[in-house]
């Protein structure tokens, strides 16, 4: 159309109906945009949970370092973590921790360090929960002691097999107040 016809035809309409026909600013809700940003936020925060939960899964010296950060250090020697835990085969907690501090003295697992054994393992049981017991040992040298972690894990359609997943070396002093707070 030319110029002059469309300028004839608008002369015709009424200047509301040319108000209502023209487009309209699109108002937000009132939040709208906090709201985007929150699920922005959301979603990053849930990313770095993730991939934080797949490394500590993964490398075992990130997951030290994580433990060591979180939790306070019973004394300045490592956690040894066992990988697949020492595992007996046994359903009985005290046989899987025999078991496992005759591989610790045969094997010399800490050199200089030997659990006491006349008449048999002297050790103190500080449980966790159901699934998870402490073992505090007693050791020769006598300044030093012995910490054994175990867990049991489930076992087709049983109450579970016991197993050894860490042991720590500890001091005398750190061990009786361990076993102060138990009772």
């Amino acid at each position: 159309m030319k110029e002059k016809r469309i300028v004839d035809i608008l002369g015709l309409v009424e200047e509301t109906y040319i108000a209502e026909a023209a487009p309209q600013k699109r108002q937000m809700r009132p939040g709208f945009r906090l709201r985007k940003l929150a699920l922005c936020a959301g979603a990053v925060i849930l990313a770095i949970c993730l991939s934080f939960g797949t490394v500590l899964a993964v490398n075992a010296q990130w997951r030290q370092a994580v433990i060591a950060f979180f939790f306070p250090l019973y004394t300045e020697n490592e956690i040894c973590e066992i990988e697949e835990g020492h595992r007996s085969g046994s359903f009985d907690m005290i046989d899987t921790l025999n078991t496992f501090l005759e591989q610790f003295n045969r094997e010399n697992m800490i050199e200089g360090l030997t659990a006491k054994k006349d008449g048999g393992f002297h050790y103190t049981l500080i449980p966790k929960d159901e699934n998870a017991v402490n073992a505090i040992v007693e050791c020769s040298p006598s300044s030093e002691k012995l910490l054994v972690m175990m867990e049991r894990k489930p076992y087709e359609e049983t109450t579970g097999l016991w197993q050894v997943t860490a042991y720590q070396v500890i001091d005398s002093q750190t061990a009786e107040e361990m076993m102060e707070d138990f009772q």
